[in-house]
């Protein structure tokens, strides 16, 4: 699947340089329907390139963010997986050059919109490892066929902070394909709503 991204092959490891320092990780893997037909993806970050000394010294930039990247395959009658493309860029998320964890103790959530699109809400752990909170990757696949070249299958739409045992509950929304989000966040019993910002291709909090 890595290879598949990054047209290099790693010889099957879970992370391995790409070029110009940077580096690909995989992040987590999704089986999933859509439109009809059965889909796997997997996602994986690449972390920032470097050059000359920035590369030389190995120092970590806080505030860097990695890239976000997929592969994903479609099922035949046969149960044949076959590529259908790859994408090396659907967004940017994380700090300091790493990719938030997936929280495994939480389970994913979909969503299937009125169009067919498909919302994905990852359970991550947004921060560095010593000081991460729970949260929810956002992220939309659209099986359709594409309709212009600021199009993609798959498109990451922001990280929203949750609190670690509820999940997200998915409002219809008039006049958008995307539900609203209500989250509860750490220690507090009140939601926060968030809504799709198709300014900024991302969810936002609202005031309520």
């Amino acid at each position: 699947m890595l290879t598949a991204i990054s047209d290099i092959d790693g010889g099957g490891a879970l992370s391995y340089d790409v070029e110009n320092g940077s580096k690909i990780h995989y992040w987590h893997g999704l089986e999933f329907e859509a439109d009809g037909k059965r889909y796997y993806t997997g996602f994986a970050w690449f972390t920032p390139t470097r050059y000359g000394a920035d590369r030389q010294s190995g120092r970590i930039d806080p505030a860097a963010k990695v890239t976000l990247a997929h592969a994903t395959y479609v099922a035949d009658g046969n149960n044949a997986w076959t590529l259908q493309g790859s994408e090396p860029y659907i967004g940017e998320f994380g700090q300091a050059e790493q990719g938030n964890a997936i929280d495994t103790a939480r389970k994913p959530q979909t969503f299937t919109t009125a169009s067919g699109r498909v919302l994905l809400a990852l359970p991550t752990r947004a921060g560095t490892s010593d000081a991460a909170s729970p949260a929810f990757e956002m992220l939309v696949f659209n099986p359709h066929e594409l309709q212009g070249t600021k199009e993609r299958k798959w498109t990451y739409l922001g990280t929203v902070p949750a609190a670690a045992a509820a999940p997200l509950e998915l409002v219809p929304v008039d006049g958008s394909d995307l539900p609203a989000l209500r989250v509860k966040t750490a220690g507090g019993d009140n939601a926060t709503e968030y809504r799709y910002d198709p300014g900024h291709n991302t969810y936002r909090p609202i005031s309520r």
